[in-house]
């Protein structure tokens, strides 16, 4: 299916994560914003690494709910945040991971390190769900090159085999998407980010 084993240790990551977001403030806030969240609302981050957007969310009342696959950045995420609650489980299985009923829930940094069928897959599953809303934030190769060089080496270089174009991205979200936009909220990293919402279509 295209995985791909995360080499960096747990505390490695959550140090470059800290240093190149300085804060995620602005991405919780656009989160919150395009999901709709209210003070008590269920969220599921798919992919949720070791849990650092989590306890933004538990800090401001919503009931966060993380998935998963490498164990031990489970391990790490249940250890740095005792509010949330975190299950061991790929993406592209969400139907099978334990989860309660939900239907708002984000990606954050995790399309680019599966394949698009396993990215498809997971869509189908997570879109079965009535009501649905999903925002994706994802690393992009930036559209101009020898503009961004820089940014551009980055992204090929990220762990993440799966880099796309917004093109691609916005491809693999089908006929869910409902707005796209490119920006980056981190001021450490020359990497663009491509700032998608999706939505369940209406029943017929």
């Amino acid at each position: 299916m295209g995985r791909v084993n995360m080499h960096l240790s747990p505390s490695f990551y959550d140090s470059l994560q800290r240093f190149v977001h300085g804060s995620y403030d602005e991405t919780i806030a656009a989160i919150v914003s395009e999901l709709g969240l209210r003070p008590g609302d269920r969220v599921v981050e798919i992919g949720c690494g070791t849990g650092g957007l989590s306890r933004y969310l538990t800090d401001l009342g919503y009931e966060y709910w993380g998935v998963e696959p490498d164990e031990e950045r489970v391990a790490t995420a249940r250890s740095n945040n005792p509010a949330g609650h975190f299950l061991n489980g790929y993406a592209e299985a969400i139907q099978g991971a334990g989860l309660p009923p939900f239907d708002r829930a984000f990606v954050h940094g995790m399309i680019h390190h599966i394949d698009d069928e396993a990215a498809k897959k997971m869509l189908d599953q997570v879109f079965a769900i009535p009501g649905m809303r999903l925002v994706m934030i994802e690393p992009i190769l930036p559209r101009t090159t020898w503009l961004n060089p820089l940014g551009y080496m980055l992204a090929k270089k990220d762990e993440g085999e799966f880099v796309r174009t917004r093109e691609a991205m916005e491809a693999l979200c089908g006929t869910h998407l409902r707005k796209s936009s490119v920006r980056s909220l981190m001021p450490r990293w020359p990497v663009p980010f491509v700032h998608l919402t999706l939505e369940a279509l209406p029943a017929v």
